[in-house]
């Protein structure tokens, strides 16, 4: 039996024979169970449940946490909130830090701008590909 949810979408969906693995959870899933990101554009990387989980990891991280004071500086690219706005950074967000955490443990490891919160997460967050990354820059 199929429960409808507040929006319209349904615990249980059913196949469309197209499936995806989850970047989170290793698991191939049902298309349908990524949500849609970008308006449409494509589909996320992470389904409906990790997200959910990432979600409420975010929040109750930044409950606990709050803001980086004021002045703060990104560990990363030593970056101020002013450093940020003027090389062409967020302006439409109430703050450029963003909340970086382990994934695996949900350990909350500070703030970063988005610029780097994202470069590091291209990266997996992994300091061996890092390493190599540096190395070849180096040649």
């Amino acid at each position: 039996m199929k429960q409808l949810s507040l929006f319209g979408e349904t615990d249980e969906v059913a196949s469309s024979g197209d499936t995806k693995i989850c970047i989170k959870c290793n698991l191939e899933k049902d298309i349908k169970l990524f949500p849609w990101r970008d308006r449409g554009a494509y589909r996320r990387t992470e389904c409906k449940d990790c997200l959910r989980h990432l979600t409420e990891t975010r929040n109750k991280l930044k409950a606990a946490k709050g803001l980086p004071p004021e002045g703060y500086v990104c560990p990363v690219c030593l970056n101020s909130y002013k450093d940020q706005i003027r090389n062409g950074g967020p302006k439409n967000t109430k703050t450029p830090w963003v909340l970086d955490h382990c994934h695996n443990t949900d350990k909350f490891r500070g703030w970063l701008c988005q610029k780097c919160n994202r470069s590091l997460g291209g990266f997996n967050d992994d300091a061996e590909v890092l390493r190599r990354a540096i190395d070849y820059l180096k040649v």
